[in-house]
Order: structure tokens, then C-alpha cells, then sequence
């Protein structure tokens, strides 16, 4: 915009506070657990900007034993019947449609049982759950086209490329070969309670 405005840094507060480590007491998927080794998420929403049905086509060729955990309690609604149809379809009992809203506390304990979050968006979306995700030590597939990825990357998190998916086996989609403890450090260095204040005082006594 040939501005020459000051840019000040500014982020807004979560409602899913990733400061509070659950105490998975009672684990939301516990009861879908007995069977399934591993929970894949895909997507944040009912919003077709996820692209729900390219992630669920590459997912099929593997055939192990995982819940697929699809969060659609807002969005569009022909849009959100249509993935659930496909993901009963081409999953079974394997695919989970999350349609109602919980709290927050509820959902973060819900994040804390995922091993690993497809994100398949061509631009930034559902960055609160993948920031959450991240401070919880999982494994987050972003593509590497997105302001969110290169924004992360940027603050030395560790992030995976979505677009290698086709090109990875489900035990390398799956395992943990990153430092979560440094993930955890750097979420908190941008997120915390503490740099949010920081931030906005910066920005009104400016």
C-alpha cells in the first residue's frame, strides 16, 4: 500500500488457553480409543477453505487402525453433510465428526489426545487450534504456501509439509522426530498471557 505507518505487533486472546495443561481425567476419545492406537485431526471447521476431502482421499491407502477426528461444529451446512457422508463412507466407525460446540477446557483435553493435525488450507486458517496443538507436543501438517507456516517456521517451530503426504508412510506420518519441548517454548515466547500485554501496551503507548 506504499504506507509508511509503523507496524506494531498485535494477537489476539484464544479462547482455547494452551497455558492450562490438561488433566485428561476423563479423556474425551477414551471411548473410542479401545481398538485405535493413533487420532488424526483434519481441519479446524465446516468451511470448504479446509479441503476435508483431498487430506481423506490420501488417508485411505493406509491401512491401520486410527480415529479420524474432523471438527465441523460451524461452517457451511451442505458443506459439512457432505464430509460427513464421505468420511463414514470411505472410514466407517474410524471417522469422527465432531458437530456441536464444547467448552473450552473440554476441547483442549480433546487436542491433548491427538497425535497428529492436517491442515490442509491455502491460507491462514484455525491458527488457535494449531498453536494449541503445537504447545501440546503434536505433530502439525501444514502447507508450506500459507503465511501460518512460514510464520510459525519464523519463530523456530518445528511444522511438516502437508504436501508430502502422499510421499510418506503412516509410521514416518506418525512419529514424533522433533523437539516438542523447544515447540512448547517458542509457542509461549509468541503467545503467553504475558507477551499479549506486552504487545498491547506497546501499541497504546505508542
Amino acid at each position: 500500500f506504499s504506507s509508511n505507518a509503523n507496524f506494531l505487533e498485535y494477537y489476539y486472546p484464544s479462547p482455547v488457553n494452551e497455558e492450562i495443561l490438561p488433566t485428561l481425567s476423563t479423556p474425551v476419545l477414551k471411548k473410542y480409543k479401545k481398538n485405535c492406537n493413533h487420532i488424526i485431526m483434519v481441519g479446524h471447521s465446516g468451511f470448504p477453505e479446509n479441503n476435508h476431502l483431498e487430506i481423506f482421499y490420501q488417508l485411505r491407502r493406509f491401512k491401520h487402525n486410527f480415529i479420524l477426528l474432523v471438527p465441523l461444529s460451524y461452517g457451511k451446512k451442505d458443506y459439512i453433510n457432505e464430509i460427513i457422508k464421505k468420511g463414514r463412507e470411505l472410514f466407517g466407525d474410524q471417522f469422527i465428526p465432531l458437530t456441536e460446540y464444547i467448552d473450552p477446557r473440554t476441547y483442549i483435553e480433546l487436542l491433548s489426545e491427538v497425535d497428529v493435525a492436517l491442515f490442509n488450507g491455502n491460507r491462514q486458517i484455525g491458527v488457535g487450534n494449531i498453536r494449541s496443538l503445537i504447545y501440546l507436543g503434536k505433530k502439525v501438517y501444514l502447507k508450506p504456501s500459507t503465511t501460518t507456516f512460514s510464520s510459525f517456521i519464523d519463530r523456530g517451530v518445528t511444522i511438516f509439509d502437508i504436501t508430502q503426504l502422499d510421499n510418506i508412510s503412516f509410521d514416518e506420518l506418525m512419529t514424533i522426530d522433533f523437539d516438542t519441548e523447544t515447540n512448547r517454548t517458542n509457542i509461549l515466547n509468541t503467545f503467553s498471557t504475558e507477551r499479549l500485554l506486552s504487545l498491547h501496551q506497546d501499541i497504546f503507548s505508542s
